[in-house]
């Protein structure tokens, strides 16, 4: 046990040291020059709770550059794009590929999503289509979710969950059924 709290802190001061150094080396490179203002970051910007309505929760994340990165509860990861389509609306697509036993394929995913004024939760509407490694379609259709911003917790917040993340029960037919939504 102490070799891991060894390990662990070692990783930890490892990875401080690395980032210090990245950050001064783009903050030279990043600073804007004087009476020069920087583009506002669109409100997508983070990592989001994604509520779906069969109560399986997933984790999406949007770079300011363009990068949407999803995490299902199952482990799946899809990939993909966004751009801005007003103040507070964005559009993205990501694939999702998967390989197990009878099935090979990917799905497709088109998200359109609206987040409101306070930029701490929205709405999404998505289309997907399931494409086997043949190239036939196998499956598609549409839906809608809630999101929420997934906000630094402090450190006094162990042994309790983050407020709004969905409660599942993996073990239900069609991989989970809501136990419980917490409010966010």
């Amino acid at each position: 046990m102490r070799r891991i709290a060894v390990f662990v802190a070692l990783s930890f001061s490892v990875m401080l040291g690395l980032a210090a150094v990245v950050n001064g080396a783009l903050a030279q490179e990043g600073t804007p020059q004087a009476g020069i203002i920087p583009e506002p970051i669109h409100p997508i910007v983070g990592t989001w709770i994604i509520a779906d309505p069969d109560g399986v929760p997933g984790l999406t994340s949007f770079t300011s550059d363009g990068v949407v990165t999803d995490l299902e509860s199952d482990g799946t990861v899809g990939l993909g794009i966004w751009q801005p389509t007003g103040e507070r609306t964005a559009a993205f697509t990501m694939v999702q590929l998967m390989s197990g036993e009878g099935f090979a394929g990917s799905v497709q995913i088109n998200v359109v999503v609206t987040i409101d004024a306070s930029g701490n939760s929205g709405s999404a509407e998505y289309t997907y289509t399931v494409v086997l490694a043949d190239g036939s379609v196998a499956d598609s259709g549409n839906g809608n979710v809630t999101i929420s911003r997934l906000m630094v917790q402090p450190l006094d917040s162990m042994g309790t969950p983050i407020p709004g993340f969905p409660t599942w029960n993996p073990s239900a037919d069609g991989g989970g059924t809501p136990e419980s939504t917490p409010s966010s």
